[in-house]
């Protein structure tokens, strides 16, 4: 999967860019869930 990821990046950097987006958005949006579980309790 990795080398899939590498290959991406020096095929389309855009779609790699976006696909990290994704990532991090994804990662933010998992910690804002925990958080407000957190809050809950």
């Amino acid at each position: 999967m990795l080398s899939g990821i590498w290959m991406g990046l020096y095929k389309n950097f855009d779609l790699y860019f976006l696909y990290d987006i994704m990532i991090v958005f994804a990662f933010v949006n998992f910690l804002g869930r925990k958080q407000n579980r957190v809050r809950r309790f």
